[in-house]
């Protein structure tokens, strides 16, 4: 059976994402690990089913829009890499150096997380109710043809 790998984010930080261009997104862990590696690959992001009213007040979010992607896997991006700038040193995986400052130089970006670089964010033609993970999950099943 086909899989793919699954984020979950806050609706807030989805929403953010998919309409206002935030390119980073601060994670504790590297894209790659012994059991996953998605630089270079599509991830599907999933919506949890906390909203985040500080940040729907400090971004002025639609409410009504967060609410309709609770729990669902809304979209699909590209990881181009990630960067980490921690004690004065950047690391970097799958970027280029120039890439990498502006990363850790982005609005988007938290020190001493690892920034997953994101880009070619694209909406999925059904949305799945599913429950989420705090780490990288698997959805199993088929998306092609899915993506718009």
């Amino acid at each position: 059976m086909n899989y793919h790998y699954v984020l979950t984010l806050k609706p807030s930080w989805l929403y953010m994402i998919a309409h206002r261009g935030k390119n980073i997104e601060n994670r504790r862990f590297r894209p790659i690990s012994e059991n996953y590696n998605v630089v270079g690959k599509r991830v599907l992001l999933h919506a949890s089913k906390t909203i985040n009213m500080q940040l729907v007040k400090q971004f002025k979010l639609p409410i009504k829009q967060l609410e309709l992607m609770r729990g669902q896997i809304c979209y699909s991006v590209l990881v181009k890499g990630a960067v980490r700038f921690k004690n004065g040193k950047v690391e970097r995986i799958g970027v280029t150096a120039n890439e990498a400052v502006k990363a850790v130089k982005s609005e988007w970006y938290m020190d001493g997380q690892w920034g997953w670089i994101i880009d070619d964010v694209k909406p999925i033609e059904r949305i799945y109710g599913q429950r989420g993970n705090l780490r990288m999950w698997k959805y199993r099943g088929d998306v092609q043809g899915m993506l718009l």
